[in-house]
């Protein structure tokens, strides 16, 4: 099966699953009374939205491959992978990664704030992963804070 048909059909796969998720959302999550509120319901339908449209406009992406500019690709193309001769480090890294969001999500947001366990264990988990440009760190801190403030301030949901 080419590239082409496999992105067509897991295209209309999530179409089928968020027209499905959409519309069972009223009967799962209770919404908000009043229109101008946001409810429970409100992220799960944005959500459910964003997979519908982002799946249609894959599907259909997937008729017109030149216009597109989308390149076919065979299934049975060889392709080449570089082999790192650190595979005892990435799975070092791994395990890290994976231990600092166990310590994360059971002990860190315990006891410091949402904002700070965040941001602590997420600049050392990019420091693992060899993230060294302080940009990214910006955006880590920023992203942060805005989601505290979504949560806090416009959905009245306590983080720890």
């Amino acid at each position: 099966m080419n590239e082409m048909k496999r992105e067509r059909y897991t295209a209309l796969s999530l179409l089928i699953f968020g027209t499905t998720l959409y519309l069972s959302i009223p009967y799962v999550i209770q919404g908000s009374e009043g229109l101008g509120e946001v409810g429970p319901d409100f992220f799960p339908r944005i959500l459910a939205i964003l997979i519908i449209v982002l799946s249609a406009i894959q599907f259909v992406k997937s008729f017109f491959p030149k216009i597109f500019n989308i390149e076919e690709i065979e299934a049975d193309d060889e392709f080449e992978y570089v082999e790192n001769d650190s595979k005892k480090g990435r799975f070092l890294a791994s395990a890290f990664v994976f231990l600092m969001m166990l310590l994360y999500i059971f002990v860190l947001v315990e006891f410091l704030s949402f904002i700070l366990s965040t941001i602590i264990t997420m600049s050392v988990i990019m420091w693992v992963l060899s993230v060294r440009k302080w940009y990214f760190y910006l955006i880590l801190i920023s992203f942060v804070i805005i989601v505290d403030y979504i949560f806090r301030n416009l959905l009245y949901v306590q983080l720890p």
